[in-house]
């Protein structure tokens, strides 16, 4: 704790941008958790010798990866603990759900902000943003705080679970890994996974996976992941397990051209547990979140072998990568279920 630049630090993977106001100080003055979820206090204190904007980043300027198009959700909880609102000017604060950067630290025209009033009570604020500007590399939620020349402030916020997803709503909340937009529980393990890095990248299996006829494909996944198994060498007549945004969120598990199963549903958009077992050519099953889903099926289900685990970048996956397994038999019903338990502890979602 304590004022920043002066032996106080934010929380990892936050960071104070724009332009420096040096008589006016952010410290960290509380951290704790409330209502189930982890808080910090910051302050913002001083006389502004400058009008200016105090800018925070709740994730680094290069954390997250995105691209022009997308759809991103922010969200924070927000609460007036100390002081009041009216050195900021207007008595608002801006909240920018999704930044877009072009290179860490440059931002892209991706600017636009709500204007927020926090009180007294708790208040969780969300906003969806499309990423307009072609050379989006990055994306950031952030708090702006306009400050006058002269005035005085004094307030002190509790920030709370800020969260950012791609999706076109806020989802629950997901306490899920430390640092970054997400935070992990007081004595809860972090979670770790695979993210895109905007180059064409994949695991590429020593020996390919070539089911029989019966099989059993499972993973943990956040956000669009395509292909999450696959082929290093063509999409075309290849065994293909992915996440899609049609529909608002589709799972297919194509096994070539006009022969796949699937199905659509939201959740695939977000944090995920997917298992599909094939039983013959002509049975196939998907459970998400441990839920039986609808799923059609086109053409018979014969497996074709792939060799490429989690293949990223370019126009490939966006979302992350928990794990998987990938099983040369359908799973009997109590296997399955085990197997969801499993990836439930990877995503760290609740069945």
């Amino acid at each position: 704790m304590g004022v920043l630049g002066a032996g106080g630090a934010l929380p990892t993977g936050w960071m104070r941008t724009g332009t420096p106001i040096p008589t006016v100080n952010l410290g960290v003055v509380g951290f704790g958790q409330a209502g189930g979820l982890p808080y910090v206090d910051l302050q913002i204190a001083g006389t502004p010798d400058t009008t200016g904007t105090i800018a925070l980043l709740l994730a680094g300027s290069n954390a997250v990866f995105a691209t022009s198009g997308q759809v991103w959700a922010g969200s924070v909880f927000l609460s007036l603990v100390a002081g009041s609102l009216s050195g900021i000017s207007g008595g608002q604060i801006g909240f920018r759900p999704a930044r877009g950067y072009a290179t860490p630290g440059s931002t892209t025209a991706d600017a636009a902000s709500v204007s927020i009033t926090p009180s007294g009570v708790v208040e969780r604020y969300s906003h969806v943003v499309t990423l307009a500007a072609e050379t989006t590399a990055f994306v950031a939620p952030q708090l702006l705080f306009v400050v006058t020349q002269g005035v005085p402030v004094d307030v002190t916020l509790r920030i709370s679970a800020p969260q950012l997803e791609q999706a076109s709503a806020a989802s629950g909340v997901q306490i899920a890994r430390a640092g970054g937009f997400d935070v992990t529980e007081p004595d809860q393990r972090n979670l770790w996974y695979l993210q895109p890095d905007g180059v064409d990248d994949w695991m590429q299996l020593t020996t390919a996976f070539s089911p029989p006829g019966r099989y059993t494909l499972a993973a943990a996944l956040g956000g669009v992941v395509d292909p999450v198994f696959g082929n290093t060498t063509s999409a075309t007549n290849a065994l293909r397990f992915r996440t899609l945004t049609e529909g608002g969120g589709q799972l297919r598990h194509d096994i070539a051209a006009g022969r796949s199963l699937v199905v659509t549903d939201t959740r695939f958009a977000q944090r995920n547990v997917v298992v599909s077992r094939v039983s013959s050519t002509s049975s196939g099953e998907v459970w998400l979140n441990g839920d039986v889903t609808t799923a059609w099926r086109t053409g018979d289900l014969s497996p074709i072998s792939g060799d490429a685990l989690f293949r990223f970048g370019n126009s490939f996956g966006t979302g992350r990568f928990y794990g998987g397994a990938l099983i040369s038999e359908a799973v009997s019903t109590l296997d399955r279920l085990h197997l969801q338990k499993f990836m439930t502890r990877l995503a760290g979602v609740s069945l």
